[in-house]
């Protein structure tokens, strides 16, 4: 409920929150590796009961924002945990096959996660960083590898994917805004092309460039970076589908326009 999550995001910070978290994100990698293996109704009992409690994890991070970047880490491992048991079960659920309580629990609580963890990354206010943004590299790999195992990313998250790219890439954090966009690539198949193209154009910085070079009494500065942004939105735009030239291109030839 709404009060019950007020409550949690008031108890988070604290020492006792904080302690509170740290057991469940043990207890949860202890039975990560046994979830299915539920051989009577205890044992099934007791895992729909830590994957329901799971669901709240993202809550201690967008609660903590920055600071506590161990724990955040270790939350987001935890989860990642967990999800990687998840193909099992979401097959049988794309297919209409039976799930048992706990694969559907587990169904469940992964398909709610590609909604939760929006708030992870995408941005409080218009000109503020996104809470992803300000963690450390390591912890920000873990975040987008959890997007990654989850697939399947709403239009929200991947419209906030693209800021924390363009964010990451103004940081001088290359690298990690490298693999956020070959991981929102491997996923392309299970977004709709427009999202996907928006994500690409969004998040390559080719607007944000030009209007600054624009702008600017001496443009030539801004080519380089130019360049290496038009490059780079080629390349992925050339591997996003089969004969990207006759599919691609009619797309996007209005926002083409609009930068000539």
């Amino acid at each position: 409920s709404v009060e019950s999550q007020s409550r949690l995001e008031e108890l988070a910070p604290s020492r006792l929150g904080r302690t509170a978290c740290n057991m469940l994100t043990v207890l949860a990698n202890l039975s990560a590796p046994r979830i299915f293996a539920t051989n009577n109704d205890d044992e099934e009992t007791n895992t729909l009961l830590v994957l329901q409690m799971v669901s709240v994890l993202p809550l201690y991070v967008s609660s903590w924002g920055e600071r506590h970047p161990q724990e955040s880490g270790q939350v987001l491992a935890t989860l990642i945990a967990i999800c990687r048991q998840w193909p099992r079960c979401e097959q049988k659920s794309l297919d209409g096959t039976g799930l048992s309580p706990v694969e559907r629990a587990l169904d469940a609580l992964c398909s709610g996660l590609r909604h939760s963890i929006i708030d992870l990354f995408a941005s409080a206010k218009k000109s503020a960083p996104s809470i992803f943004v300000r963690l450390p590299s390591q912890t920000q790999r873990l975040a987008v590898g959890l997007v990654g195992l989850l697939k399947r990313p709403p239009k929200d998250l991947v419209s906030a994917l693209s800021s924390c790219a363009l964010a990451l890439s103004s940081r001088s954090r290359c690298g990690v805004s490298n693999y956020l966009l070959e991981v929102v690539h491997s996923m392309r198949t299970t977004v709709a092309m427009p999202t996907y193209l928006s994500f690409l154009i969004d998040s390559s910085g080719v607007k944000t460039i030009s209007a600054a070079a624009l702008s600017s009494r001496h443009p030539g500065e801004y080519l380089t970076e130019l360049d290496n942004s038009v490059a780079q939105l080629s390349r992925f735009l050339l591997s996003s589908c089969d004969n990207p030239t006759t599919k691609v291109l009619p797309m996007i030839r209005p926002i083409i326009h609009k930068w000539l």
